[in-house]
């Protein structure tokens, strides 16, 4: 019995540490987290739909300028964004990036997004995870 109680009391506890809808960071200063890296993604299609293969790509930081590779296998034309790499530099704030794409030299997309990060991950607050290209 005391078993079954202990776990009716922890198991709120662990699908509330990280929940999307919470601001950043609010709550408990030590919550239980995953330890899945999370990647945040877009995807570039074409016009029809169909995935498109970019010759390069990068996620830019607006506040410094940096250029942001993450070397990641690219499925079914999706392309990483920024990864958990980057929760400690962006703990409890939020930044503007934008990603770049290119083909054949040509820059065939572009997005701005803002990503943030809580104490376990980095979050999209905003932007598409469906891109067309040009």
């Amino acid at each position: 019995m005391k078993k079954l109680l202990l776990a009716l009391l922890l198991v709120p506890i662990g699908f509330t540490a990280c929940h999307k809808d919470k601001p950043l960071c609010e709550g408990d200063a030590n919550p239980m987290c995953t330890e899945e890296l999370v990647t945040l993604r877009t995807r570039v299609t074409d016009v029809y739909g169909a995935p498109v293969m970019l010759d390069d790509y990068y996620t830019t930081r607006n506040s410094t300028g940096q250029q942001i590779r993450i070397g990641a296998t690219i499925h079914d034309g999706e392309y990483p964004l920024l990864d958990d790499g980057f929760q400690t530099t962006l703990a409890c704030t939020q930044e503007t990036f934008t990603f770049r794409g290119f083909k054949n030299g040509t820059e065939v997309v572009s997005e701005n997004y803002t990503i943030g990060a809580d104490r376990c991950h980095v979050r999209l607050l905003k932007g598409s995870t469906q891109l067309k290209a040009r």
